[in-house]
């Protein structure tokens, strides 16, 4: 080979190299483009993640009362119900005095004769 071939080799291959190392700058540069918008979307999932693990909580906690809500809600309902079959029901002494009052009736009836209508 003569010297003006290898110039021009030389130039060939310089030219080439230069192709590759603006290749290699250009696939570093989108490397570091792409490694920039990972640490973004991966400090956005970390993020979106807090965000969500807080709404579960709150979801859970606002669950909580509302159960403990309803909860309290049937309770005073069933007070009130008891409440109101005590004021239906007789109490004790309600039915004692009737007891009483119809114990008397019959020793009454009796007294005044009535037991002969069941001894004939």
């Amino acid at each position: 080979m003569t010297s003006i071939e290898l110039k021009r080799k030389l130039a060939k291959v310089n030219e080439g190299l230069l192709k590759k190392e603006a290749n290699l700058n250009d696939l570093m540069t989108q490397q570091k483009e792409c490694m920039r918008k990972h640490n973004k979307i991966s400090s956005e999932i970390g993020i979106t993640n807090k965000k969500i693990d807080d709404a579960k909580r709150e979801y859970f906690r606002t669950q909580v009362e509302l159960d403990t809500r309803i909860s309290e809600e049937q309770v005073k309902a069933r007070q009130a119900a008891i409440e109101n079959k005590k004021k239906e029901l007789p109490t004790f002494e309600n039915w004692l005095e009737k007891e009483f009052a119809d114990l008397v009736a019959v020793y009454q009836f009796l007294y005044e004769g009535g037991w002969e209508c069941y001894w004939g």
